[in-house]
């Protein structure tokens, strides 16, 4: 469902199409009882019979409202208005990333490679700090202290 400028789903008003894809449009709007700017995600109508894409529609908002990230956007819920199905979710401010859709699979590679990187660096960050934490225990556990449970 496409929807114009000033229009109403409740108490937000459409200000804005920030962007379209596969599982619906997301617009930019006002929520009016809150005076903030959220984003929109609507499921599209070809979408509201399909009980598969329903379901996925609502995982997506269940996983999201189960992440608390700095780089994921926060969800402050999944609405229903006369059939229009939306994700409100915080609005995130920045450029416009349509330009990845022009990278390279080298790039993606390289992308995906300084990622995986980052991921094992923490990860051996954490089984290091573990492995301390571990250390400490079983060297108290001999001295005769005992960790609380």
């Amino acid at each position: 469902m496409a929807l114009t400028l000033g229009a109403r789903l409740g108490a937000y008003e459409i200000t804005a199409q920030i962007g379209e894809g596969g599982m619906g449009q997301v617009y930019r709007a006002r929520d009016t009882k809150l005076n903030r700017d959220v984003a929109l995600k609507i499921l599209p109508d070809a979408f509201a019979s399909d009980l598969d894409r329903l379901a996925r529609f609502t995982r997506e908002a269940q996983t999201l409202a189960s992440l608390n990230h700095p780089n994921i956007a926060h969800i402050h819920g999944l609405e229903e208005f006369g059939g229009v199905r939306a994700l409100v979710m915080e609005l995130v401010e920045g450029d416009d990333v349509s330009w990845t859709h022009d990278l390279t699979a080298e790039t993606y590679r390289v992308m995906t490679i300084g990622t995986a990187e980052s991921l094992v660096t923490v990860f051996v960050g954490f089984a290091c700090l573990t492995v301390a934490w571990l250390l400490v225990a079983v060297g108290m556990g001999r001295q005769g202290a005992r960790l609380r449970e």
